[in-house]
């Protein structure tokens, strides 16, 4: 996770309400606006940030129709960019 800095703030930024649910912590410069995404505590990290564009060439190609339905399984879950947490 990057560094905090409360000086790189954007002054109308909100940043309790942004974190919303998520642990408290002091601004971090890189979060906000886009990198959030590849962070687990904000949203759903590489794989669901870009997967839907990697898989949707292999559902194309493979001409799979719609879903039924979906499952999800969690092997680790990892609160610092590449470490899990039982490590």
């Amino acid at each position: 996770m990057p560094f905090a800095n409360e000086n790189e703030k954007p002054v109308k930024l909100d940043w309790d309400l942004w974190l919303g649910l998520a642990t408290k912590r002091l601004f971090i410069p890189g979060l906000h606006p886009f990198n959030w995404r590849v962070f687990w505590e904000y949203g759903t990290g590489s794989l669901g940030d870009m997967g839907c564009y990697l898989f949707d060439a292999y559902h194309k190609a493979l001409q799979l129709g719609y879903s039924s339905g979906v499952q999800c399984n969690v092997v680790d879950v990892y609160k610092e960019m590449w470490r899990p947490i039982n490590s």
